[in-house]
């Protein structure tokens, strides 16, 4: 029996995409392909004694996968951007739908995933008129630079615990939620470093050229000479 190049490259990609986001959440699937989303992530955190939590954020994904044969190395590493043609359908969906839908794009020739804030695109491209629109469907670029890593998996957590943190402070806005999961990651940074034998440090840049301050986080094993950092460096 053959297997189609399209089905063949999703199965690839599907199978690369839960081996990454393993690390970072339980997967939450439906029995049947009926919802215009592929699959669901009930995002997890470390736990300082070790294993993990479930949060209270769950996510969903609608996987897509370019071939090599249609967007070669060179085409991709020449563009800013990729763009995907989404049918409005699915776009009334997930913009009305109370969970976020992230788009993920499988970019086979550079063997790497590109995530998107979909629902965000919709509300601020489309808005209302997304659900009355007879469009049959949208063009959606998506930047390269939105690199599907550890990072980005970190922010899909932080923003979507904002709402829950909010609700449980009494907090008047997502600002002083926003405010809280920074301190606390730092927090729970600072407690991981300790209980492995790692000393911490504070950098911090003043900019002389914009109006901002940075300070990074940064940690080093003991038997390592100060001033140089581990994994366990962040921005806020």
């Amino acid at each position: 029996m053959k297997v189609g190049a399209a089905d063949d490259l999703e199965h690839r990609y599907m199978a690369k995409f839960r081996q990454f986001a393993a690390s970072y959440g339980t997967f939450v699937e439906y029995t049947s392909d009926r919802a215009g989303r592929d699959i669901g992530l009930h995002l997890t955190q470390l736990a300082s004694s070790g294993g993990k939590v479930v949060t209270p954020a769950l996510v969903w994904f609608q996987m897509k996968g370019i071939p090599a044969a249609r967007l070669p190395r060179e085409a991709f590493d020449a563009a800013e951007a990729v763009t995907l043609s989404l049918q409005t359908n699915h776009l009334r969906f997930w913009y009305i739908a109370p969970e976020p839908s992230y788009l993920v794009v499988y970019v086979e020739s550079s063997d790497q995933f590109l995530v998107f804030n979909i629902k965000t695109w919709i509300s601020e491209e489309l808005g209302e008129t997304v659900l009355t629109t007879t469009q049959q469907s949208y063009s959606v670029s998506i930047d390269k630079k939105n690199i599907l890593d550890d990072h980005a998996f970190g922010i899909v957590l932080r923003r979507n615990l904002v709402s829950v943190v909010r609700e449980r402070l009494g907090a008047a806005d997502d600002a002083e939620a926003r405010r809280f999961l920074a301190a606390s990651e730092v927090v729970k940074w600072m407690d991981a470093c300790r209980q492995q034998g790692v000393s911490t440090r504070i950098a911090v840049k003043v900019w002389i050229t914009e109006t901002r301050t940075e300070v990074i986080f940064l940690s080093n094993p003991p038997e390592l000479t100060t001033g140089s950092p581990l994994a366990c460096t962040g921005n806020t």
